[in-house]
């Protein structure tokens, strides 16, 4: 009988490690072996939360804010019911030191810890979990350089997609909000109207950097190019600033999931000019992404710095439901860096291309920069959803998203140009 029990024990600890290493991420498996101390994990547990679900099972209505604040509130409740467990396991191993900083998502049923190997072993054999990836900081913008030439001291982009002359028509994004997520923003830079950064909404999600003061520049450029008086496309909107990368451009998903869960609640259009390398394993940012767009948010995403090469789009740019913005130059033509499809899941992208080289907007403390990348390109396509959605309020990403692709001018091809360049005034008339 006692060899018997053994038997079964020994079979039982086997079929647990062979499971344990199926939910745990490869790069964490290595980190299991090679890193003492604790490490910063992402959890997903087994159950979908679904935003689309909620809305059908709850029969959600109303107008969209009213919408998405009923169905984040669901999701939130599922998420946290779902998650009730795993969190209370935490809790007795945060008791023994052997866990600290959990944090609970709801736009995805995830949660995010610093923990040590026996943690990662005791939370991989349980039922509920799906996976755990480990979450290193790393590197999120690749601006470039841009070369000294005429377009990189004039503003040729917001010519080029007809910006000026929709604003000239009256249209100008008035009443929507954009959030910028990203390296933060220089709030009372010149560039932006007094008032037209809304202070009370901002937030910081990086660790030693407690204000969403911008150390880096980027997302100064990018919201400069949104909502600038002086660059931008819409300069009507309300800007927000969401910080989830360092002065240094470097963050982590945990503070991208917080930065895009705060986006979400407090604005209209989410604009991420960041990424890191996709995979076919997806990612929970991009669970966040879809459950946001189902939720009634108009979220715009770079493709990424990779090409020339093909099946370069980073994540979240991945997300079949965003828009998936490429770069081009003065002459129309992509530019080499503009990352090129089929995304890892054999999707078309990018969606559209915007002006991305040598483009010229609000630095850093008070200055001005001209740099290139996919970057630079997606904020000009958030400030034309600004546009389309002061004409067309409560317009969901879908709809915004087959005006923006049915109303381009210059090159197409899938996988490069996508449906083409944007243009302000034939998508807002």
């Amino acid at each position: 009988m006692q060899k018997t029990f053994l038997v079964f024990t020994i079979i039982f600890a086997l079929l647990s490690f062979s499971f344990a290493n199926g939910v745990i991420g490869p790069e964490l498996e290595k980190a299991l072996d090679n890193t003492r101390g604790k490490m910063n994990v992402i959890i997903t547990l087994n159950e979908n939360v679904d935003a689309n679900d909620i809305i059908s099972t709850h029969m959600v209505r109303g107008n969209n804010a009213d919408v998405k604040e009923q169905v984040f509130g669901l999701l939130k409740e599922r998420c946290g019911t779902s998650q009730h467990f795993l969190k209370d396991l935490c809790s007795s191993m945060e008791e023994k030191g052997n866990v600290t900083n959990v944090t609970s998502f709801w736009l995805a049923n995830a949660i995010s810890m610093q923990c040590d190997a026996d943690a990662v072993r005791e939370l991989a054999l349980q039922s509920d979990v799906a996976s755990i990836v480990l979450d290193l900081e790393q590197q999120m913008i690749e601006p470039l350089e841009a070369t000294v030439s005429e377009e990189s001291r004039s503003l040729w982009g917001l010519t080029h997609i007809k910006s000026k002359t929709a604003n000239q028509n009256g249209i100008t994004g008035k009443g929507v909000i954009v959030a910028v997520v990203d390296t933060g923003i220089d709030t009372d830079h010149s560039a932006f109207k007094a008032g037209q950064v809304d202070k009370s909404k901002c937030a910081t999600f990086v660790n030693g950097e407690p204000t969403v003061e911008d150390g880096n520049g980027h997302g100064t450029h990018c919201a400069g190019t949104i909502g600038s008086f002086k660059y931008g496309v819409a300069p009507g909107v309300t800007l927000v600033g969401v910080k989830v990368l360092s002065r240094t451009g470097s963050g982590s998903w945990t503070a991208v999931m917080k930065g895009v869960e705060h986006a979400a609640k407090v604005a209209d259009v989410m604009s991420l000019s960041l990424g890191g390398r996709a995979s076919a394993n997806g990612n929970v940012v991009e669970t966040a992404v879809k459950n946001a767009i189902k939720s009634g948010s108009i979220v715009v995403i770079a493709a990424g710095n990779s090409g020339p090469r093909p099946r370069t789009i980073g994540t979240p740019g991945v997300v079949e439901e965003a828009i998936t913005v490429g770069a081009i130059d003065s002459g129309s033509n992509l530019a080499r860096f503009s990352s090129r499809g089929p995304t890892v899941y054999g999707d078309e992208k990018p969606d559209v291309v915007a002006p991305g080289v040598s483009v010229l907007s609000a630095w850093k403390n008070g200055g001005t920069n001209t740099i290139s990348g996919t970057s630079m390109a997606t904020p000009h396509v958030a400030g034309v959803c600004a546009l389309f959605i002061e004409k067309n309020k409560g317009a969901k990403q879908g709809t915004i998203k087959s005006r923006l692709m049915a109303t381009t001018f210059g090159k197409k091809g899938a996988n490069q140009f996508g449906a083409g360049t944007v243009d302000c005034v034939a998508v807002t008339k």
